[in-house]
């Protein structure tokens, strides 16, 4: 299971001479502009001490007083441009469309009435090479933290000064992946408990209730909902969104962006409502994924709603921003890693079927009792899969 990151050298050795200024992802397609901050964590249980990029809608009404954050920090891309040997400079010029420290849009009565959502990165990657979906989603009305988990990422640099990197290992059987699944459920369960900690929330900007002044000081507030959030990812991270459904209701609903899954997971499948995305020539049949295909039929048996799809001229790295800096660069020749799509129409099929399979998901997870409103949905989403989809989806399935 090689990490994307091992293949970049190419890529980053074009960038060497292609990046000039300020290089940024297409516009975002929703409506919010977007702040962001970035802080870690450590879960005393387990002594693993996680790195958060958390993007949201802003109530900041004067954007020009902020600036957009980096792709990468310093020591970050000093890391990446050593490794690669690049200028050191090279991905100083990355930007990110969030701005930096801007404070989080709350309601009146100072809670987030948007849905949460976690992301779990691929193995070995880093999260920051996820940024653009996650700020792309995050812009249409979520707030989307994206998770480095430690011992199994490149490199890990925290907000204290400290790095931390890894052993890869090269799994050579399914058995080996599933402790850091399980590590990794446990990870996004303390994310997930950490967002009903005052002290946890007061990081954000623009939530304080450890100040007298803010809105409900001294009293008991639970500012984010979090009874039923979303869990998405890529590769090992999309099989880790789906084992921490299968342990931890609050995942109320959960995409697997083209991960093969590990564990109990595959013979308990899933009620939860649920979305596969794939590459173009990853199948849910035996022969290619047999993980997939004992897990779908387990889940039949179980009702609910779910989905399959696969898009057309993907190949496993086309779920990262990789294809979106290429297309931004105008670099070529990286079919082999990341497909033969335009990234931004990635983007596009990424960011629009997870934002409506996510709102059609959470409707249905709170029990939506009268079947006429079931029959409404599912015209709905017909409606939405023409709209958005029909150019690159080579199948789909559902029930």
């Amino acid at each position: 299971m090689a990490p994307i990151t091992m293949k970049l050298s190419l890529i980053f050795l074009n960038l060497s001479h292609a990046v000039y200024g300020l290089i940024q992802a297409p516009p975002l397609p929703g409506s919010h502009a977007l702040g962001t901050t970035v802080f870690q964590a450590t879960d005393s249980s387990t002594s693993r001490g996680l790195m958060l990029s958390l993007f949201y809608p802003t109530s900041a009404q004067n954007t020009s007083n902020y600036t957009f954050a980096p792709s990468f920090p310093v020591a970050t891309a000093l890391h990446l441009a050593e490794t690669y040997s690049l200028p050191p400079t090279t991905l100083q010029g990355f930007s990110s469309r969030s701005y930096n420290a801007a404070p989080i849009l709350l309601s009146n009565s100072n809670t987030f009435d948007f849905p949460v959502l976690l992301f779990s990165p691929g193995y070995g990657n880093t999260r920051l090479i996820y940024t653009t979906i996650a700020e792309n989603i995050a812009s249409l009305g979520y707030l989307v933290i994206t998770v480095d988990h430690p011992f199994d990422v490149d490199f890990i640099e925290y907000t204290n000064g400290t790095t931390a990197t890894w052993d890869d290992v090269d799994f050579d059987n399914n058995t080996q992946a599933i402790p850091y699944v399980d590590a990794r459920v446990k990870d996004l369960q303390f994310v997930l408990n950490s967002l009903s900690n005052s002290s946890f929330t007061a990081q954000i900007p623009g939530i304080s209730n450890s100040s007298p002044k803010s809105i409900g000081y001294g009293k008991s507030q639970q500012t984010f909902q979090t009874k039923k959030i979303g869990a998405f990812g890529h590769s090992l991270g999309g099989a880790s969104s789906f084992s921490a459904a299968g342990v931890d209701s609050r995942f109320s609903c959960v995409i697997n962006l083209d991960g093969q899954l590990f564990g109990d997971v595959i013979q308990t499948g899933l009620k939860t409502p649920f979305m596969i995305m794939a590459n173009e020539l990853h199948y849910r049949t035996e022969e290619r994924d047999a993980s997939w295909y004992d897990f779908w039929a387990n889940s039949v048996k179980l009702g609910g709603w779910k989905r399959d799809v696969r898009v057309n001229g993907t190949t496993h790295g086309s779920y990262t921003d990789l294809a979106v800096w290429a297309g931004v660069l105008g670099l070529g020749g990286f079919e082999d890693l990341l497909g033969t799509i335009q990234g931004q129409r990635m983007l596009e099929i990424e960011s629009e079927f997870s934002h409506q399979n996510l709102r059609l998901m959470v409707r249905i997870s709170i029990n939506v009792r009268k079947s006429t409103k079931h029959l409404a949905l599912r015209y709905f989403y017909k409606l939405i899969l023409r709209a958005i989809a029909h150019q690159n989806l080579s199948s789909l399935e559902s029930s």
